[in-house]
């Protein structure tokens, strides 16, 4: 799917495992945010599926 090494701002996912998320300097809530978003965009569009997060974030909703 092609998330290994892409980022968002100062997010992105690892160049090594797409499952894992890295601060490459500077990254902001905002830029982790969009990270799971974008996967789940990723695998509907390649698998017609919709995924669920987990863990669920309860940051914002605190």
């Amino acid at each position: 799917m092609g998330l290994k090494g892409h980022r968002i701002g100062g997010a992105g996912f690892s160049d090594k495992n797409a499952l894992v998320l890295v601060n490459h300097g500077a990254a902001r809530h905002k830029d982790f945010a969009a990270l799971p978003s974008l996967a789940k965009e990723r695998v509907g569009a390649r698998f017609g599926l919709g995924i669920a997060q987990e863990p669920v974030a309860m940051g914002d909703a605190l």
